[in-house]
């Protein structure tokens, strides 16, 4: 009776340390990819026209997460007009060592955008959020959803207290589920602000069909090149079921479809109604000075077109229309 009491008593300390030594090992050799895997990438193409450099690296997480902070990330991705180049000081990297894709993202300190217009000329930005994080989902090695969350960000170009984007897999048919959501925007103008430049509130809700256009894309094995070319053949469009604009004395709710033309351009029709008091400004330019001074007009309803490169109000020209890369 004796070494049946030991055993009882000993068996289930033998079975755990086997358990943590096969989850140690496990770790390890996840730990090994992961490390190998971020050395062997620094400095070239993560997917095609994708390519990230950093300058140091600290890796961890034992037992269950692959940690990785990141000093001076720099993400540049090629376009048709130029390198668009996105740069900060601090990121750092969470992913679980086990299961389905589940990776976390956070940047800090001083973030960077840079970009070329279609005339060449190259365009500088930079802020220091109070927070910028992400979610990647997803399994079999392609992206399901992808999710960023932005507070607190002031540039020379605008300023917004929280933004969203979401965007995902839908499990039901073949598109992809996009919301869009942002508080307190003001759009910094040349020419000073204006009502149409303090957005209150913005959320936009869509769908972006076909998704298997982008399988390439979210899977890694294609660049945006490749999949915008497949998404303008498959007729791909985004249908905005919801589109709100909220300042502080009138509203914009709307709907409609938009997709690409051959030079990458945002074509189609936005149905918006304006409800509340809009205040007119006769010298302010821009879309949204348009919608509110059409609707003081006694015009609640407005259509926004776009086509061939140039943005109109109802049938009258406001803009021109750049290619979005």
């Amino acid at each position: 009776m004796r070494y049946s009491h030991r055993f009882f008593l000993y068996a289930p300390v033998a079975a755990l340390l086997l358990l943590g030594l096969a989850a140690s090992l496990h770790w390890l050799t996840a730990y090994q990819r992961f490390t190998t895997a971020l050395a062997r990438l620094n400095g070239h193409e993560v997917l095609p026209g994708v390519r990230l450099s950093y300058t140091a690296a600290e890796t961890g997480g034992f037992p269950f997460r692959l940690d990785a902070v990141l000093k001076d990330v720099r993400v540049q991705v090629q376009t048709s007009h130029g390198p668009v180049s996105w740069t900060s000081r601090h990121f750092a990297l969470h992913s679980l060592d086990y299961g389905d894709m589940h990776i976390l993202m956070e940047a800090a300190g001083l973030q960077r955008l840079s970009w070329y217009d279609p005339r060449g000329t190259r365009h500088q930005l930079g802020f220091t959020p109070g927070l910028l994080r992400a979610s990647v989902l997803g399994d079999h090695g392609v992206v399901r959803r992808i999710d960023i969350e932005l507070y607190d960000a002031r540039t020379r170009l605008f300023r917004v207290l929280h933004a969203e984007f979401h965007l995902r897999k839908d499990p039901h048919r073949n598109a992809l589920d996009l919301v869009v959501m942002a508080d307190r925007l003001r759009i910094d103008t040349k020419s000073g602000a204006t009502p149409a430049d303090h957005i209150t509130k913005l959320r936009l809700a869509g769908r972006v069909t076909p998704a298997s256009s982008w399988h390439g894309l979210l899977a890694g094995q294609a660049g945006w090149s490749q999949a915008t070319a497949a998404f303008r053949a498959a007729s791909g469009h985004l249908d905005l079921a919801h589109l709100s604009l909220a300042w502080r004395s009138a509203e914009a709710k709307g709907n409609g479809v938009l997709s690409l033309d051959g030079a990458a351009r945002p074509q189609g029709i936005l149905e918006l109604s304006v409800d509340g008091e809009p205040v007119a400004h006769g010298s302010s330019k821009g879309l949204l000075s348009a919608v509110l001074a059409a609707a003081s007009r006694a015009h609640p309803g407005v259509r926004i077109a776009f086509k061939d490169g140039v943005s109109y109000l109802n049938t009258s020209p406001v803009g021109l229309v750049a290619p979005l890369f």
